[in-house]
């Protein structure tokens, strides 16, 4: 009998440990912190931006400008979570600002770096927001479930769409309703739309023309894919498109004709007539010329080349200074006799690509060099330098200016948009 009690009060013992441990677990567990919402967030953010910068096809396409499918990839990852979002990319300099967020909501904000080993693309920062809609996804209802969705929200599974509501009479929470497939003019899902299908037109950062040979093209991101936007159509001093970018000429025909230029010239024994014939080429998308003494017509009988016509020799002459060539002077004596050339002195521009000129005999007089011969003299000659001319590192007006300024020349006001600039 007195063992029997003795069990009785060992048994009793144990129930009452049992109790005060169960007690003492009760208030622990009561103890213990859950994670707060921030930090739910950044978990999860820093998660999904940690599988996005080791994604190459995703890397890459934000390096691009494009970060389409990006967005898709998020909305797809936090799909069973209680957060809306949205993402931005800008540069590393920046801070990324969330066009989308509310202003009624604490917002979590996490970005990464985007970088690449390839020289061609600049860095980027990807950010992305996440914030919980008062009472939406995530609230608990009073039977206890949790909604898997956001009033109002959207979201793709391949080429079908769903939304979000109370699409059941069991419970309060919000669901997501049965897939619709996109067709039609709008076949593809995009962030919860159906859109039209798309793709890409060029590669990313390249350049071109479009077919009426004056309008450039740059490769961008449109509506998801890359288009080729149409720039400034070419104009002015370069009219034509080459390989994306203005040029004065494509072709030959493109620059001015070629033909005769100047006033007839005597040959140096008078018996033939000269002129100048200029030809034109196109090299590069630069229109240049060279020009060439051709014979226009000969002198016959007793007849002699005067100031560029045959006439009959008279039985004596002026004397006078009389143009042989278009560079050669000479001094015509009474008798007919001629003396020695004369070099042409030099023409009053002399700097840049007008080094050299000289001028030219008219009527036995010596000619300053006008804009015309400048021109024939250098085909880089311009008037006055603007656009590509300010990048040629020529001196193309001879005003002694070259460019932006060099090591060895001061720069055109031209080309600095100097106000009052002459």
């Amino acid at each position: 009998m007195q063992n029997k009690r003795g069990i009785v009060r060992i048994i009793e013992a144990a129930v009452a440990i049992f109790i005060l441990l169960a007690f003492v677990s009760f208030i622990a567990l009561g103890n213990v912190q859950r994670p707060s919402p921030s930090d739910d967030a950044y978990r999860i953010s820093h998660q999904v931006l940690s599988e996005i910068s080791n994604n190459y096809t995703l890397r890459n396409e934000i390096l691009a400008g494009n970060f389409l499918k990006t967005q898709n990839y998020v909305e797809k990852r936090l799909v069973l979570f209680p957060y809306l979002f949205s993402v931005s990319v800008c540069s590393v300099e920046e801070t990324c600002l969330c066009v989308n967020c509310p202003g009624n909501v604490e917002i979590y904000a996490n970005d990464v770096l985007i970088t690449t080993n390839l020289s061609d693309y600049i860095p980027k920062r990807l950010s992305i927001f996440m914030w919980i809609p008062p009472g939406a996804a995530g609230a608990r209802a009073p039977s206890g479930c949790v909604s898997e969705c956001a009033a109002g929200q959207t979201g793709c599974e391949g080429n079908s769409y769903w939304t979000c509501g109370n699409f059941d009479t069991s419970d309060s929470c919000l669901e997501k309703s049965a897939l619709t497939a996109c067709s039609g003019a709008t076949p593809v899902c995009s962030a919860g739309v159906c859109v039209a299908a798309c793709s890409d037109e060029c590669t990313v950062n390249t350049k071109g023309c479009n077919i009426d040979t004056i309008t450039p093209w740059a490769c961008t991101s449109s509506s998801g894919c890359l288009k080729k936007i149409s720039q400034a159509a070419c104009s002015g001093t370069t009219p034509k498109c080459s390989a994306g970018n203005c040029v004065q000429c494509l072709a030959k025909t493109d620059c001015t004709a070629d033909g005769y230029i100047g006033n007839n010239k005597c040959g140096a024994d008078l018996t033939k007539i000269y002129r100048d014939w200029q030809t034109f080429l196109c090299t590069s998308g630069i229109c240049s010329s060279s020009t060439s003494l051709q014979v226009v017509s000969s002198c016959t009988g007793s007849q002699k080349c005067s100031n560029g016509v045959c006439a009959s020799t008279p039985p004596s002459c002026t004397a006078q200074y009389i143009c042989t060539e278009s560079k050669i002077r000479k001094y015509q004596n009474a008798d007919c006799t001629l003396g020695s050339a004369e070099s042409a002195p030099a023409c009053t521009k002399q700097s840049g690509v007008c080094s050299g000129s000289t001028k030219n005999c008219a009527s036995g007089a010596w000619v300053d060099c006008s804009d015309a011969d400048y021109k024939v003299w250098s085909a880089n000659y311009a008037t006055s330098e603007s656009g590509l001319l300010c990048q040629d590192g020529l001196d193309n007006d001879c005003d002694g200016g070259v460019d932006k300024g060099t090591t060895s020349a001061p720069a055109d006001c031209n080309c600095l948009n100097i106000a009052g600039c002459k």
